[in-house]
């Protein structure tokens, strides 16, 4: 080889080796915005700011004025596929709805990640062998948009169980089957308990310390977020979730998301 040929091959090396360098660091962040793409659990309407429903229109509200779905709140962060938008969706009011379950389950054949015996379906040990078998098992869940949360009863309870007639079979005085619809994640600045029965507010009273009332509500959520809340949603984490992530689970979703209906059904203003 020449010597003219020999300058020319280590110019063209020297080029390409400042490609490979100068790209190292959009090549990670390419890999990065990658995984968040591959684990991003997608929903019919999960970014709709503006959303027709049977009253008129719904809005959601951001700091941004949109929502973004980059966050830990649309990851799947569990085993099971789900995420948090899975049961809370800004086109359904931030919760879920049986239209919007109903088209899930036609599109899916029921096997979208809301369709989950552990608590979607009318009992765990349900049949889910075919598409039919499905519908009967997660009729609750498409006719009515309801969750089955497995609950003991509690200790000091005010009643006792005098007998269990349960259709689907599983109830008993060890876990009782009680169904009820995912709450909205939104206005979480105006909640007074976490959970419908306030069964994860933590036992500190709120008083009226309107800075420390805040503070532990957001505690409180954090905890149910992080799926360290006794009967969870079936998307706990594979392992607990520390550090500036956690943070930015609670900041970056709906504890900064308003929910309001600006137009009614004769598309009027509310006032």
């Amino acid at each position: 080889m020449t010597r003219r040929h020999s300058i020319w091959l280590s110019i063209v090396a020297a080029v390409f080796c400042g490609c490979g360098n100068a790209g190292s660091e959009p090549s990670a962040r390419t890999d990065a915005e990658r995984a968040v793409r591959a684990t991003r659990v997608r929903v019919p309407g999960d970014d709709d700011v503006l959303a027709l429903n049977a009253s008129g229109i719904g809005r959601t509200v951001t700091p941004t004025g949109s929502i973004d779905t980059s966050g830990l709140f649309f990851q799947s962060l569990g085993v099971n596929g789900r995420a948090c938008v899975s049961c809370h969706v800004a086109a359904e009011g931030w919760t879920i709805t049986p239209a919007g379950v109903r088209r899930r389950f036609e599109e899916t054949g029921g096997r979208d990640p809301i369709f989950r015996p552990n608590d979607g379906s009318t009992s765990p040990l349900a049949d889910l062998s075919t598409k039919e078998a499905r519908a009967r098992a997660f009729a609750l869940l498409i006719s009515k948009g309801l969750i089955r949360v497995g609950l003991p009863i509690p200790d000091g309870a005010e009643f006792e169980l005098a007998a269990v007639d349960d259709p689907y079979g599983y109830a008993s005085s060890k876990e009782l089957s009680l169904f009820r619809r995912p709450l909205p994640a939104a206005n979480l600045g105006f909640l007074s308990a976490v959970m419908w029965d306030g069964r994860e507010t933590l036992p500190q009273r709120l008083g009226r310390d309107a800075r420390r009332r805040r503070g532990l509500l957001r505690h409180a959520l954090r905890y149910r977020v992080l799926g360290a809340g006794a009967g969870g949603p079936g998307c706990v984490p594979r392992k607990p979730l520390k550090g500036p992530g956690s943070s930015r689970l609670l900041k970056n979703a709906p504890a900064r998301i308003f929910q309001q209906c600006p137009l009614t059904e004769k598309r009027s203003r509310v006032r």
